[in-house]
């Protein structure tokens, strides 16, 4: 992300340095933009950031479905590339946001167990529950490293993500 960030936020620089971004009167005077388009009504975005949809989340969860754009795929760069997390490791993740939910939804998938949810939010901690966490913990009310000993039979946890 960084090289993405440095050259694009509000630059509207490519990864060469050039732009193709100008003012619609000039035609030359470069203008600068935000790297996420999550509020523009149109978006132009390198081929290899595009994907078609799946036909089945096309027709029936096409609005869902931008959250794949970011939150999932940042759970995922989370659980692979950062935490390289496998199947049977136990995981803890503080923060049941839309990273953290993909974070659950996608541990549950590799195989990872048991997976923690800590959050201050109680809708946010069922939803975590009803996409696979095996144990939720409200940090507002409960004592976290102590309910996490106890899911994990003391041995706490091989990783965990905030």
């Amino acid at each position: 992300c960084a090289p993405f960030f440095a050259l694009n936020r509000l630059k509207g620089q490519l990864y060469d340095g050039s732009t193709r971004l100008y003012d619609a009167e000039t035609g030359t005077e470069p203008i600068a933009m935000y790297s996420f388009a999550g509020l523009a009504e149109y978006a132009v975005v390198p081929e290899t950031a595009a994907f078609l949809l799946p036909p089945l989340l096309a027709k029936k969860n096409f609005a869902e479905s931008s959250l794949l754009g970011c939150a999932f795929f940042t759970a995922m760069g989370a659980i692979r590339n950062a935490a390289d997390l496998r199947g049977g490791q136990s995981l803890v993740i503080i923060g049941a946001g839309g990273v953290g939910q993909g974070i659950v939804q996608l541990a549950k998938h590799l195989g990872a167990g048991p997976i923690i949810a800590v959050d201050i939010s109680p809708k946010a901690l069922d939803l975590a529950k009803s996409f696979g966490a095996d144990h939720c913990v409200d940090a507002s009310k409960e004592d976290v490293l102590e309910r996490i000993a106890a899911a994990t039979e003391g041995y706490k946890a091989d990783v965990c993500i905030e």
